[in-house]
């Protein structure tokens, strides 16, 4: 069982956005006769008062306060930047950002046939220049049925790629490395067909 005295320890004072809102942890406890964790944060600015939400809503809020973060940090304000780092976090950013926007799949040739944007070419960058777990994540696209299959691998890459400080650090620290809008590899787009019959 988790330690609510380590968990308080690790988060107090910890500043996160919950519905556009900014708050720091001041309290985490257990609900009697509710087998959960819930964390009460404090509003940094009037009139927010306390709010106490569920472990699960902390970490996201604190996910995405991550990503933010991340973002504005190695995101170039045009093209890929001249880091490793910089490609990294601009191809996913392209890849999470068309998928929550516009439904568009890194492949739509044999799993998901969603989509009407192609972003083969960031997928095989990602494929090619970063981690073995990072390729291991994304052969799974061949096995997504439904959009929560596909939700839960662009977690998982995110977490492996774009949540993982160490690794930008060390990217950051390398030149790019070929270019993520041209880059051939076993991720494909195939152009949907107009199902509309033809007028004349």
């Amino acid at each position: 069982m988790t330690d609510i005295n380590e968990l308080y320890e690790e988060f107090k004072g910890c500043e996160i956005d919950y519905n556009c809102r900014p708050y720091k942890v001041v309290d985490v406890h257990a609900k009697w006769g509710i087998n959960t964790i819930w964390f009460l944060l404090e509003g940094l600015r009037k009139p927010y008062g306390h709010v106490e939400i569920s472990e699960g809503d902390f970490y996201y809020a604190l996910n995405e306060k991550k990503k933010d973060d991340v973002i504005e940090k190695y995101m170039p304000r045009n093209g890929e930047g001249e880091t490793k780092a910089s490609q990294v976090v601009t191809a996913m950013n392209k890849l999470i950002y068309k998928w929550w926007n516009d439904g568009d799949v890194f492949d739509n040739t044999k799993g998901l046939k969603e989509g009407c944007n192609d972003l083969s070419s960031y997928a095989n960058w990602l494929y090619i220049h970063t981690t073995e777990n990072a390729r291991a994540i994304m052969d799974t696209v061949y096995d997504c049925k439904n959009d929560d299959d596909y939700d839960v691998l662009l977690n998982n890459l995110g977490d492996e790629l774009l949540l993982n400080t160490e690794l930008l650090k060390e990217y950051e620290k390398m030149d790019k490395e070929g270019t993520i809008y041209k880059c051939n590899g076993m991720f494909k787009f195939e152009q949907p067909v107009d199902d509309e019959d033809d007028w004349y």
